[in-house]
């Protein structure tokens, strides 16, 4: 209930259905295919099981970036929701909008995807672009071998609005 597969779904739904399962199967044996279908896990070749997670954005309103990024560096990877609109022309460098709200809603989140990291660089006019390292699910073909950037500390598309992560 409420995950669809391609179709869509809540980050916190696949964490109560991994619990309920005891764990994933490696990405190897189990790959994205892109495709609806129904499930056809392995319960032998089953790993990595959780017993909880988190929530890092609220109720309230967006995670703040900064708390992000610290907890990013203490924990690991956070999941995260938002609007995929400009993913889809997307080749490389840092997705930063000229007029964000025009070109992605932060509250039209759409796509679930993994932070991983941080870093900065300078933009096209020599100024420091701080920005959140992103994998996304759409193949090593996509992207940055299925990375991208985008400018941090603007909830950018909503990339702060729906922020999780499982817990060991």
């Amino acid at each position: 209930m409420c995950n669809q597969g391609c179709d869509g779904g809540f980050q916190w739904n696949a964490y109560y259905d991994i619990m309920n399962w005891g764990g994933l199967e490696k990405e190897s044996d189990y790959p994205y295919t892109g495709y609806q279908g129904t499930c056809a896990k392995n319960n032998s070749l089953l790993m990595s099981p959780i017993t909880n997670y988190t929530c890092i954005s609220t109720t309230q309103g967006p995670a703040d970036e900064d708390q992000m990024r610290a907890y990013i560096y203490q924990y690991g990877p956070v999941s995260i929701a938002l609007d995929a609109t400009l993913l889809q022309f997307y080749i490389g460098g840092i997705i930063d909008p000229f007029i964000p709200r025009l070109e992605c809603d932060p509250w039209e989140l759409d796509h679930a995807l993994l932070i991983v990291g941080w870093g900065q660089e300078d933009n096209w006019i020599g100024e420091m672009t701080p920005y959140w390292i992103v994998k996304n699910s759409w193949s090593l073909d996509w992207g940055e071998d299925g990375y991208f950037l985008i400018a941090r500390n603007y909830n950018l598309c909503g990339i702060a609005n729906a922020v999780s992560a499982a817990t060991m």
